[in-house]
């Protein structure tokens, strides 16, 4: 197991029961497919539209593209949007390799096709400037860039127009007959919506709502002091808390807000700076560590499990008994799911009112029933939220999710890069963009993404617009974006099926809008949820792979 499994399952489920599953998912609709993506394939189709424009006279980059020119050509909206699925495979590929054929019957043709190809990554590789193309052919600059122009000038002939025209109705019809275009009709709705944004009718109304259980839950709190308040990902646990936090300091109650994850504390504190009130935000183990120094006592040098699911507890005990003042009249923890019972119980010792101080716990029942020693407290009341603001595992049903293939790290940092750029060219911002991986924590310095200019990468969150950021799942449980970028280490093939489950169902409540899995195609398919299936449509083709 990998060291980033070791962390998520030993402080985010410790002791788990291996027999236990996510078995009810928030989102069950009928099977559906995902059409795996090639980067090449992306870099390709860039490089065939520059070809395009070449051909019909564009001086505009990326005017005339594959689908543009076919929907001129009468093609069918049905059998465009099929193509695209595949990203334009296989035609675009047969296209290239007719139109090679035609324009490099010569020695002289072959070598200006060759710089137009590198020109312009028709290889599926990034374009290359005319220097490196000169440095690669051993060719002076001035005679890559004459070859070219003279290609180009061969590209507006008419004849030329007309082969194409006639060589992309000829590969389309020949895609209508494929088994690859019955297998996507079959499997696929065209015509799927894509996820609804963020924001929207539903999502207002369900936060008015939350409004209202926060006020009554406030009010309720001298009758009601204990409350378990439930939800799956996406229900509003984390907002709701929050607002039960504002009732209560206007109450002139002194809070404390716990959590596990260390970028949730941060983050809740970053929405909380201007609350007004007594509020302490922590998670729980900095928690323990800030009360035993400043009571003076005695804290381990070393770390390990033991110290930090026995020892912490008991610190933060002894540390509120030695200092009264550090009691709280409430307390609202959220993530109770990742806590122990020898948590929480420590932390109703921080009540002042041992018997009526007011406890307010969030958890998700789902990731709560995969642990065997962790329970909820008794509480007096118990309010389930079923209401989801987020599509969860709904995003790969509806066009929410896409998988790029990458077999080695370095092909990985090619994907990465082009994913990114092309989000950014579709006004993205680099701050609601997220890369997490399966593995262990990575370093930011150690990455080899080519990010587009002036976009930067971060270890934590932050209000850097102009950064991405690089972090683990396990580190980024607790919080969203609109799009995340998921690299699934070849490691997660080897997980037994619960933790799997565990691990999709984090994955897929991170995005609000996008996830984007990056990886080997076997550990890719154990991260989706049933009724999902992959198909590559090098499958199909597989003598047309780029080289």
């Amino acid at each position: 197991m990998t060291e980033y499994m070791t962390e998520i399952f030993q402080l985010a489920l410790p002791e788990a029961d291996q027999a236990k599953t996510i078995e009810t998912p928030m989102y069950s609709p009928a099977p559906t497919t995902i059409f795996v993506r090639q980067v090449r394939q992306a870099m390709l189709q860039t490089g065939l539209s520059r070809l395009l424009c070449d051909i019909y006279g564009d001086r505009v980059p990326q005017t005339t593209t594959l689908y543009s020119l076919l929907e001129r050509l009468g093609v069918t909206a049905r059998t465009i949007a099929a193509l695209r699925k595949t990203e334009g495979h296989p035609v675009a590929n047969k296209f290239l390799d007719r139109i090679s054929h035609r324009l490099a019957l010569t020695a002289e043709g072959q070598k200006q096709f060759q710089i137009l190809k590198m020109l312009y990554g028709l290889s599926g590789e990034r374009p290359r400037s005319a220097a490196e193309i000169a440095a690669t052919l051993y060719l002076p600059p001035k005679d890559i860039k004459h070859l070219s122009i003279l290609m180009r000038c061969r590209l507006e002939a008419e004849a030329i127009r007309t082969f194409t025209e006639e060589t992309l109705l000829s590969l389309i019809r020949t895609f209508e007959q494929s088994p690859l275009y019955a297998q996507i009709i079959t499997s696929t709705a065209l015509d799927v919506p894509p996820p609804p944004p963020a924001e929207g009718p539903l999502k207002l109304e369900a936060i008015k709502k939350l409004e209202a259980i926060a006020i009554e839950l406030a009010q309720n709190v001298d009758r009601e002091p204990t409350v378990n308040i439930s939800g799956q990902a996406g229900t509003g646990k984390t907002s709701l808390a929050l607002k039960v936090t504002a009732q209560l300091l206007q109450q002139g109650k002194r809070v404390l807000f716990a959590c596990h994850s260390r970028f949730l504390s941060q983050h809740v504190e970053s929405l909380t700076k201007y609350y007004p009130g007594d509020l302490t935000v922590s998670t729980f183990h900095a928690l323990c560590h800030s009360f035993a120094k400043a009571a003076d006592i005695e804290i381990p040098s070393y770390r390990n499990n033991k110290v930090f699911n026995e020892l912490f507890p008991e610190l933060l005990i002894a540390a509120v008994h030695a200092r009264s003042e550090f009691a709280f009249d409430a307390i609202v923890v959220d993530e109770g799911h990742a806590l122990l019972p020898n948590f929480w119980r420590a932390l109703k010792f921080c009540l002042k009112d041992h018997q009526r101080g007011a406890f307010f716990y969030f958890y998700d029942p789902l990731v709560l029933g995969l642990a065997k020693q962790k329970r909820a407290p008794f509480a007096a009341r118990a309010v389930t939220l079923e209401h989801s603001m987020r599509p969860n595992f709904a995003l790969a049903f509806n066009n929410g999710v896409e998988v790029y293939e990458s077999l080695s790290r370095e092909e990985t940092g090619h994907v990465v890069s082009r994913v990114i750029s092309d989000l950014v060219d579709a006004q993205t911002r680099p701050d609601e963009i997220v890369i997490l991986t399966t593995a262990k924590v990575p370093k930011v310095s150690g990455n080899n993404f080519n990010l587009p200019r002036g976009v930067k990468l971060a270890a934590t969150p932050g209000s850097r617009e102009n950064h991405v950021i690089y972090t683990s799942l396990s580190s980024y449980r607790a919080l969203t974006k609109k799009v995340v970028i998921l690299l699934v280490g070849k490691d997660t093939e080897e997980l037994a099926d619960w933790k799997l489950d565990y691990l999709s169902y984090s994955a897929f409540s991170r995005a609000d809008e996008r996830l984007i899995l990056i990886g080997n195609l076997r550990a890719v398919n154990k991260v989706l949820p049933n009724g999902v299936t992959l198909l590559n449509p090098e499958l199909f083709e597989p003598h047309l792979r780029i080289t």
